[in-house]
């Protein structure tokens, strides 16, 4: 029972600490800008999610694939989704199918990627299309958006919602 209480306490304190860091990232007093390339699966993605901007290689795999292993993205990468689709039920498919990108452009389509945010078709130039975009942030007067605190969240009818789309999904 006491190694249970421990090890719990430990998985709260890392999933705490993840959290941190990707508010971190969102909130920075500079833009961050992330440059996804090859695979971007679970904490990966996450990070991106929580980014000023994304500047994605055309060949970015970018997905919340936790519920793929029994998981929910711990890192904030729900509510992301949440807040760039506005939808719950899109959001929720997203996330309960494990959906992963093919490329960049698929991508934004799914809602891992915004229309601000960017793909390089040559990997090798990633990284300067990266700067260039965080050096023209910079220079437009970049401010750290605030934490959000007016997000609602479903209550019981959302959850039996949901709770249908799961069921019926399986």
């Amino acid at each position: 029972l006491e190694f249970r209480r421990v090890l719990f306490r430990s998985i709260d304190q890392m999933v705490r600490a993840f959290q941190g860091a990707t508010m971190a990232l969102k909130t920075s007093p500079v833009p961050v800008v992330v440059t996804p390339a090859g695979l971007a699966l679970g904490g990966g993605c996450e990070i991106a999610l929580h980014a000023d901007r994304v500047q994605a290689a055309a060949e970015t795999y970018m997905g919340l694939v936790e519920v793929g292993v029994g998981l929910l993205p711990a890192g904030g990468g729900t509510k992301e989704m949440l807040l760039r689709t506005g939808n719950a039920q899109a959001s929720f498919e997203t996330i309960g199918f494990a959906k992963v990108s093919t490329s960049g452009d698929e991508a934004r389509k799914i809602g891992y990627l915004r229309d601000v945010d960017g793909v390089t078709m040559n990997r090798d130039r990633l990284l300067e299309d990266a700067k260039a975009v965080a050096l023209a942030r910079v220079r437009a007067g970049y401010q750290p958006p605030q934490p959000r605190t007016d997000i609602a969240v479903g209550g019981a009818d959302t959850f039996a919602l949901l709770s249908l789309g799961v069921h019926l999904a399986w």
